[in-house]
């Protein structure tokens, strides 16, 4: 039986504060079963209880949500959107729970960002404090640099600028003035503030390889070791003294000055008692030796066979200001230095230790020491001062 033509039905509604508009097509048959229902949602609230008895007559008035959704289980198209309406709620929902979330995580992250705000701040405090406390100590120091600072340099008796120019900066810091390194200046102060007025005595300096005790010194001889010459004989120039035999007479002179020498003579016990020999009473031998930290007991590196030098252990060869530039190690000196040195000479070895870049006095082995003849009690003066610490 052929059904009759579909009708366009337009259903226009609030729902609950939802708008509903809907268009549905229905069968001519079906329409008068969805009139009703229609009318019922759409017609004013004052008219819709009335229009509801007449349809459904006995039926006692259900409230509104649930008739319609009674209406919708009936209703195919009314079915889907009531289904669809459903699932937007949930997924508003679900939303709303998503949004709750995400400004709890912004009000954390807002406190988060305030709370590394402030250590920041703090952070930046402690750094401009930490670089005010920088500027003042660079200031205090002369630091000019990360490899260079002024200061006032021994040596030179003035005002300097001071250089690093190497890893070792026992030989590698450098005056700009005079280019003398860090021992040298380490004894030239221990010589004026020990021995004031240093530059009017006999003064002799074994093995030198600068001039500036010459350049200060009124009376100063120097001498350096030849094999082939004579103890006190000039050879171009050049005076020859044997530390182990002295040609100096008993007595003759004030100062006697070596650095860096007495590790490479092969008996140093003998040289040490001649220095005392040439030294006149409360006269000082003013030196620099490497001492080894961390070597309880002085060693010696050779021996002495058949009057020749025989290593002992393997050999160590240092710069040399004449020769063929080098000469051997023959001692390594440790912690117990300064009393097997007063038991060689038989007079007392104190050390003097100054590390201050003020004075460009910084490295390894920076030690001078200062062993000074006993003076005889009849001996009223001298023309050596007693010493005093730097």
């Amino acid at each position: 039986m052929p059904r009759e033509g579909a009708v366009r039905q337009t259903v226009c509604t609030d729902i609950n504060g939802f708008s509903l508009h809907a268009a549905v097509q229905v069968n001519a048959h079906d329409r008068q079963r969805l009139d009703q229902p229609c009318r019922a949602i759409t017609q004013p609230a004052e008219t819709r209880g009335m229009l509801w008895s007449s349809c459904v007559q006995a039926v006692p008035p259900l409230p509104y949500p649930i008739v319609f959704k009674r209406v919708a289980e009936h209703t195919p198209v009314l079915r889907t959107l009531v289904a669809e309406r459903d699932s937007l709620r949930r997924r508003v929902l679900e939303l709303q729970a998503a949004h709750e979330a995400l400004a709890r995580d912004r009000d954390a992250a807002a406190a988060r960002r305030d709370a590394l705000t402030g250590e920041a701040a703090a952070l930046r405090r402690a750094l401009e404090e930490a670089g005010a406390e920088r500027d003042a100590v660079r200031r205090a120091t002369g630091w000019l640099g990360p490899d260079r600072n002024a200061g006032w340099c021994p040596v030179c008796r003035a005002d300097a600028s001071f250089r690093v120019a190497g890893p070792w900066l026992r030989d590698d810091y450098l005056c700009e003035g005079c280019g003398s390194i860090p021992r040298q200046r380490h004894l030239q102060l221990v010589l004026d503030t020990a021995f004031p007025g240093s530059d009017d005595l006999t003064v002799h300096e074994s093995s030198p390889s600068n001039d500036y005790l010459a350049r200060r010194c009124a009376r100063y001889g120097a001498s350096q070791y030849l094999p082939e010459v004579a103890p006190g004989m000039v050879h171009d120039g050049v005076r020859c003294e044997n530390l182990e035999s002295l040609s100096f007479g008993d007595t003759s002179l004030d100062l006697f000055v070596t650095q860096d020498v007495f590790e490479h003579v092969l008996r140093p016990d003998v040289a040490a008692r001649e220095v005392m020999r040439v030294l006149r009473p409360a006269g000082a031998h003013v030196f620099t030796v490497p001492k080894h930290r961390g070597l309880r007991c002085s060693r010696p590196r050779v021996e002495i066979v058949d009057g020749a030098a025989r290593p002992l252990m393997d050999e160590v060869f240092h710069g040399n200001p004449v020769g063929d530039g080098r000469v051997l190690v023959t001692w390594d000196y440790g912690d117990d230095f300064e009393s097997l040195f007063a038991g060689w000479c038989g007079a007392p070895t104190v050390s003097h230790v100054t590390r201050d870049r003020r004075l460009g006095i910084d490295g390894e082995f920076l030690e001078v020491f200062v062993t000074r003849k006993p003076a005889p009690a009849s001996v009223a003066g001298t023309a050596v001062t007693e010493p005093r610490s730097p």
